[in-house]
Order: C-alpha cells, then structure tokens, then sequence
C-alpha cells in the first residue's frame, strides 16, 4: 500500500457542515491531492490522496485507471463518508 506523508499542493478542499441527529453541528474538511501513477511505467493505474479531517486516521490513496478516474473515485469517497453521517447537510464551502 502506498504512504503518504502530506498533502503538499492540494487540487481542491472543502468543508460541509452536517447536523448529527441529536441537532449537533459537525464540519467535515476534506482534502484532495494531485493524482500520481501508481508506479512509473506507461500503464500504470493512477491515485489521488485523500484526507477527511476527524474521519481518517491518515491521508489514503484512492485508485483509478486514469488520473480523472482516481479523482472522480475520490470525491465519491468523500461523498460515502458524508452521507454514512446520515445527517443532513447544511452548509458547503469550497475553497
């Protein structure tokens, strides 16, 4: 499995506000990092690092067969994550 230490140059970050079903507002920051192949050889599948901050214990990769592939799969993550909450959403802010 690959390691990765930082997110060095993030390609895009956020945060969503959610309300947890006792009426408790929680922010969710999320961090996406620039997709990279997997190894260096031509066809090599691709990742894109993810953090959620309070949800991951460390940032992971998500894979794809291209790098739009990876990036797509990782804002689907994110988006599982937010919704295992099962609260609703209040507010999103992209930076």
């Amino acid at each position: 499995m690959i390691m990765i230490e930082t997110i060095n140059d993030p390609i895009a970050e956020g945060v969503w506000q959610t309300r947890d079903p006792d009426g408790t507002m929680v922010s969710i920051k999320y961090i996406f990092g620039e997709p990279q192949r997997v190894h260096e050889t031509p066809n090599s599948d691709w990742f894109c690092p993810v953090m959620i901050e309070g949800f991951l214990p460390k940032i992971v990769p998500v894979y794809g067969v291209s790098s739009g592939d990876s990036i797509t799969n990782a804002m689907n993550f994110v988006q599982t994550i937010v919704n295992k909450r099962k609260g609703d959403l209040v507010h999103f802010e992209q930076k």
